[in-house]
């Protein structure tokens, strides 16, 4: 009697059955370590963000502050200047009246002096004559010429200091018109300099609005993160709780070759007729059924043709399949050890006498129970 596993047929429902059902239990896993794990990554690197958001907005908050004290001193500045620039001003234009009165009375002079002179020249040598023979003296004449002497030469140093003084008052003019002119441009360069400062104050002030946004944003999804890894930790407990812990070293299961007890005690029998890919025993309805090893219940249901059957996860893509029961006892997601019962014989799903169908798999691939199993039944 020997092993058919490369056979298709019935195989075929198994495989298929294995194929939807690992599917199944990817696509319905319960919540796990790895899971938390990586909401944990999730969240510190959402904290991780919010913490550098938080230094940025520290630095910006800085900057903003630095660049308040530097807008209130320039316009300080700007203010200072803006006065001293009204103060020349009202400088320059005392200075240019005072220039013009220098000037008014240097004409005036001016004006008289050449009075003073087109009279001498009508004058001339008759005119001596005539003053002379007018019947004034001659003393008050010769006094009378000389004051006139006198008067053209004071007017003269007259006019000299005058001239001295409007020259003194136009360099000071021009002084004071270069001065104004650079505190003008002072004042609009501390004008310049608020405007582009203020225009980066408003810049920052909305980097930090996005700043203090994307952190509430981060805190919310934390907050998000961690209620979900709450409710997962939850479940993994009450999991842990309700099918305690089951640890299948990497390995195991192959070294239990030859090792492995059979499910029920019975007789052995091979099927040729139903070309399935395991083995039955046959045994009485309501024998215990035991889990060959250590395990995982990853499939507990009915299945046509096969009636209620259960499928265990050994781990290193070994399992286990028992078929045909009369009753499961177990539940998907629970941990088995070996020995356990996990149901009882029955016929359920078939024509036949009460045994149990029995096959084992590695990678989906159906391999002899019997060169696992101890030799005895």
């Amino acid at each position: 009697m020997g092993f058919r596993g490369g056979r298709l047929t019935g195989g075929v429902v198994l495989g298929a059955l294995f194929g939807a059902t690992l599917a199944a239990t990817c696509a319905a896993a319960p919540p796990s370590k790895a899971k938390i794990q990586e909401l944990d990554a999730e969240i510190q690197a959402h904290q991780a963000a919010i913490g550098e958001a938080e230094q940025q907005r520290k630095k910006v908050l800085a900057d903003l502050d630095a660049q308040d004290r530097q807008v209130a001193d320039l316009r300080r500045q700007q203010r200072l200047k803006s006065e001293e620039l009204t103060a020349l001003r009202s400088d320059l234009r005392a200075t240019k009246e005072r220039l013009q009165t220098l000037e008014r009375d240097q004409a005036k002079l001016i004006d008289e002096m050449r009075a003073a002179l087109r009279l001498g020249q009508r004058m001339g040598e008759g005119g001596l004559l005539r003053l002379w023979l007018s019947g004034e003296s001659p003393a008050e004449t010769r006094a009378w010429l000389h004051g006139i002497g006198r008067l053209t030469a004071a007017q003269k140093e007259k006019v000299a200091v005058i001239e001295t003084q409007a020259e003194a008052i136009r360099i000071v003019r021009e002084q004071v018109a270069a001065r104004e002119q650079r505190v003008a441009e002072a004042v609009q360069h501390l004008e310049t300099q608020s405007r582009e400062l203020e225009h980066a104050s408003v810049n920052l002030r909305k980097l930090l609005d996005r700043l203090k946004r994307d952190a509430s944003i981060r805190r919310e999804a934390v907050t998000s993160l961690k209620n979900q890894r709450a409710g997962l930790q939850k479940e993994l407990d009450r999991l842990a709780r309700s099918q305690g812990a089951l640890n299948i070293p990497p390995g195991a299961f192959a070294k239990l070759k030859g090792k492995l007890i059979w499910p029920v005690q019975g007789k052995v029998v091979e099927d040729r007729e139903s070309l399935l890919e395991g083995l039955y025993v046959e045994a009485a309805t309501g024998s215990e059924v035991r889990a060959v090893a250590d395990g995982k219940v990853l499939f507990a249901d009915w299945v046509s043709g096969f009636g209620l059957l259960l499928l265990l996860d050994h781990g290193d893509g070994y399992y286990s399949l028992y078929a045909h029961q009369q009753d499961l006892l177990v539940e998907k997601g629970v941990p088995v050890h070996a020995g356990d019962v996990i149901g009882r014989v029955g016929r359920t799903g078939s024509l036949g006498p009460p045994r149990l169908y029995f096959e084992l798999r590695h990678n989906q691939k159906a391999i002899d129970p019997r060169s696992w199993c101890r030799s005895a039944s």
